[in-house]
C-alpha cells in the first residue's frame, strides 16, 4: 500500500482530496497543527512546516508527499513568504533526510503567469508574478527543482467548490452584493450566471 503525507489538509483542496485518497485505498497521513476531524482511515500527525524538528515523524516511511499547504489570503507579505517558501524548504529537507526515495508533489498557482496575457497560459510560458503569493510559489518551485527529489509541480488555476467562499467572493466582485444560496440558485435559474 502506498503511504502518502498530505499537507494543507484543512484547506480548500486538501479537505476535499484527503477523503478521496483514503477511499481509493491510500494510507494517508495528514500533517496537522491542531486537533481536527479527519476522515476515517486518515492518521493525523502533529507538525508544523515552520518548525523543521516536527516534520521527521510525518515524513518517515512515506512514499510521497502531497504538499498543498499555502498562505495566500492575507496582506502580510512576510507571512506569505515564511509559509510558502520557508515551509516548503523545511518540508523538502525533511523528505531528503527522512524519506529517501520519496516523491514530492507540490501545488502552485496559475497566477505565476502574466495576468495581462491575451491567451490562456501554457506550462512553457515565462513566469512573471507580481504579488507575494505567486512569487513565493515560484521560489518554492525552484527549491523543489533543485532538491534532487522526484517531484511534480501542479500550477492550479482558479480553484472553487461548494462551500469554499470563492464563488461567493466572485459574485460580490461581479455584482456588488453578498449572495446567499437561494440568491445563487435564483441567479442560476434566471440565467444570470
Amino acid at each position: 500500500m502506498t503511504t502518502l503525507l498530505l499537507t494543507g489538509t484543512t484547506g480548500l483542496v486538501g479537505s476535499r482530496l484527503l477523503p478521496r485518497l483514503v477511499e481509493d485505498g491510500f494510507e494517508c497521513r495528514a500533517l496537522i497543527r491542531n486537533d481536527v476531524a479527519l476522515p476515517p482511515g486518515a492518521t493525523g500527525v502533529r507538525g508544523d512546516l515552520a518548525d523543521p524538528g516536527t516534520l521527521r515523524t510525518a515524513v518517515e516511511g512515506v512514499d510521497a508527499v502531497v504538499h498543498l499547504a499555502a498562505l495566500f489570503r492575507t496582506q502580510d507579505e512576510a507571512a506569505i513568504w515564511r509559509a510558502n517558501l520557508d515551509g516548503t524548504r523545511n518540508l523538502i529537507a525533511a523528505v531528503q533526510q527522512h524519506a529517501p526515495g520519496g516523491r514530492l508533489i507540490m501545488s502552485s498557482t496559475g497566477n505565476v503567469y502574466n495576468a495581462d496575457a491575451t491567451r490562456p497560459a501554457l506550462e512553457t510560458d515565462e513566469v512573471s508574478p507580481t504579488a507575494a503569493y505567486p512569487a513565493s510559489k515560484v521560489a518554492a518551485e525552484q527549491l523543489l527543482r533543485d532538491s534532487g527529489l522526484t517531484w511534480a509541480v501542479l500550477r492550479l488555476p482558479f480553484v472553487y467548490g461548494e462551500g469554499d467562499g470563492h464563488l461567493d467572493s466572485t459574485l460580490i466582485r461581479a455584482f456588488g452584493f453578498t449572495p446567499s444560496v437561494p440568491t445563487i440558485y435564483a441567479a442560476a435559474r434566471d440565467g444570470l450566471l
